[in-house]
């Protein structure tokens, strides 16, 4: 299964049980250099379009809402 940047689109597809569950499962922590703020500006992307991708980012990282 290869996800990326083209999958984007069937992400209303994804049951919402599954976004839940992947929240409450896993812990993000993301080091990045200037580059890598392209993934943070596209999960800023995605929360600013469903509630359900919501999260606020801590010292220890991301923090799903």
């Amino acid at each position: 299964m290869v996800i990326d940047h083209r999958s984007v689109a069937a992400f209303d597809r994804i049951p919402p049980q599954y976004v839940t569950a992947a929240k409450n499962l896993f812990r993000i922590a993301y080091g990045h250099t200037s580059h890598g703020s392209q993934v943070v500006t596209g999960m800023g992307m995605l929360r600013t379009q469903d509630s359900l991708f919501a999260y606020t980012t801590g010292s220890s990282g991301f923090l799903w809402d």
